[in-house]
C-alpha cells in the first residue's frame, strides 16, 4: 500500500542490493508494486490492492489502476513457489508475521 512505507523501503534498497536477496538454492524477484499509491503518499489510488484479488476482479475488463495492476501480480505470482508480502500496520501490535498454514513450504 501506497501509504506503508517500510515494505517500499525495503524493496527499493533490494532492489538497489540485489545481492543481499540473492541464493543459488532459488530465485528472488523484488517488486515494488504500488509506485503511483506510494508516489501520492495514499493507501490505493482507485480500490485496495488487497480486495482486487478476487476472482471475479481478476477475470474482469477493468480499467482501475489497483485491479490492473492485481492482474500483472497475478501472473508473477501464480508463477512463484513462495510470496512474502511486506505490510505495515497502525495497530498497536508490536512486530508481527503472519504466516499462511496453507503451504507445507511456509512451515519448513
Amino acid at each position: 500500500h501506497g501509504n506503508e512505507f517500510t515494505g517500499v523501503y525495503l524493496a527499493k534498497y533490494w532492489i538497489k542490493n540485489p545481492d543481499l536477496v540473492k541464493r543459488n538454492s532459488f530465485y528472488t524477484k523484488v517488486i515494488f508494486a504500488n509506485k503511483k499509491a506510494f508516489k501520492e503518499s495514499r493507501r490505493y489510488i482507485d480500490r485496495d490492492l488487497n480486495r482486487s484479488c478476487s476472482l471475479e476482479v481478476l477475470n474482469s475488463d477493468s480499467i482501475l489502476h489497483e485491479e490492473l495492476l492485481a492482474k500483472e501480480l497475478n501472473n508473477i505470482i501464480n508463477r512463484a513457489d513462495f510470496v512474502v508480502d511486506l505490510h505495515t500496520t497502525t495497530a498497536n501490535m508490536g512486530l508481527s508475521l503472519v504466516i499462511s498454514n496453507k503451504n507445507e513450504l511456509t512451515w519448513i
